[in-house]
């Protein structure tokens, strides 16, 4: 009997430090509260640029860059953009991090500007606008181009653009099957998969992959929790959509949901201490990073809140 009870509390003790070490912790907070940022990992380090940082329409943007080191739970400041914005999309290819799109005031007049940082210099260079200003667009690296989807001029918008670096030129493409803006978007094995988002007609569970190669869509299997302005990435081959909202701006959430694109189905995993809307999220080492955003419905309210979650 004392075997028994000896036994079932270890087990007990396993299964305690098991659930504890996948939950979400609390890391060192961003410098500069803020939602709707760009956010892009180089070197091991996570940029988070732009956003919002006052509360309602036409409140402020900023062009602040901070930079976080996992490994010191740190932040440092780098040069601002040139520009200010918030909802931009942030998109690193070969050493640089491309800031894409966004507006100047929250939710204010759309932009098509493009700028690039330099991590290495920490310098910025103004690059060739996009064709459509938008806002709220999901960017993609793949095959060294760029590819940009959906986004918002007044409602949520189709278009797919594609910038090339080399030549600072962009191209039109297939449409995405479903207008959306506030979406999220990632590459697995060739393969790019835009997920959620909303027009005024209602939030989306959309999940639709685009193969570059071919200028093709494919509708995949819809995600569990219809969700705007969230965030993700992309972790062992799986996608991880994490937060948002049920419709804009209202009825936040904590659901953190996984996609697996090799055989098409989704589950769910520990969600975050607190419904958040609005924020960021990287991957680095097998731990996602989710930070920023607001926990308050519309009108938002900044945070500079960091959780960690080893996946």
């Amino acid at each position: 009997m004392r075997k028994q009870i000896l036994f079932l509390i270890l087990i007990f003790l396993i299964t305690s430090c098991t659930n504890f070490n996948r939950g979400w912790k609390q890391k060192a907070e961003m410098p500069t509260p803020r939602y709707n940022a760009g956010i892009g990992v180089y070197d091991n380090e996570i940029y988070v640029i732009g956003g919002s940082i006052g509360s309602g329409s036409g409140s402020p943007a900023t062009a602040v860059v901070e930079v976080y080191n996992p490994k010191t739970d740190q932040w440092v400041k780098q040069t601002e953009m040139p520009s200010v914005r918030t909802h931009p999309s942030v998109c690193v290819l070969n050493n640089k991090i491309y800031v894409i799109g966004g507006a100047p005031k929250e939710e204010v007049n759309p932009l098509p500007t493009v700028e690039v940082y330099d991590p290495i210099t920490n310098t910025w260079t103004k690059k060739q606008d996009m064709p459509t200003a938008r806002m709220n667009i999901a960017s993609v690296p793949f095959d060294g181009m760029i590819y940009t989807f959906g986004g918002q001029i007044k409602n949520g918008i189709s278009n797919v653009e594609v910038y090339n670096p080399e030549t600072d030129l962009w191209t039109k493409k297939a449409d995405m099957p479903t207008p959306r803006a506030h979406l999220v978007a990632f590459e697995v094995n060739s393969k790019i998969y835009a997920i959620g988002g909303a027009t005024y007609s209602g939030t989306k569970n959309s999940v639709e992959e685009y193969n570059p190669k071919t200028d093709t869509w494919t509708k995949k299997a819809d995600m569990i929790t219809p969700r705007t302005s969230l965030s993700g990435c992309v972790i062992k081959n799986k996608i991880v959509t994490i937060g948002g909202s049920l419709k804009p701006g209202r009825e936040l959430v904590s659901t953190v949901e996984v996609y697996n694109p090799k055989i098409d189905t989704w589950s769910t995993i520990n969600e975050l201490s607190q419904p958040r809307v609005a924020l960021n999220a990287a991957t680095i080492k097998n731990k996602i990073y989710a930070i920023g955003g607001s926990v308050n419905k519309w009108p938002f309210n900044p945070v500079g809140t960091v959780e960690e979650y080893k996946f």
